[in-house]
């Protein structure tokens, strides 16, 4: 299931944006997978589950939007390798 939270939020950020993508995690949030991905991708950007979506939601500068948006892409394509590599090895 995380696998998929994982490829939903890479689709999700690269069609819609990174805040959208981001309320799709936060709505799903009752789920394990989209809560533990939110909490990855929030301590990545040095923040918790609860308060990086409204961090995110309050960039007023596009350049650093598009900053943040580039690095939760890359994290969710590292993810998803590694999500790959786990499933290929069982």
């Amino acid at each position: 299931e995380y696998q998929i939270a994982v490829q939903t939020f890479a689709a999700t950020t690269l069609r819609n944006g990174l805040a959208v993508a981001i309320s799709v995690l936060q709505r799903d949030a009752q789920r394990a997978a989209p809560a533990l991905l939110l909490a990855h991708l929030a301590q990545r950007n040095g923040s918790t589950a609860a308060t990086w979506p409204s961090q995110v939601r309050g960039i007023t500068v596009l350049s650093d939007y598009m900053l943040v948006t580039r690095e939760s892409i890359a994290l969710a394509t590292w993810l998803r390798r590694a999500c790959r590599a786990g499933l290929a090895m069982a």
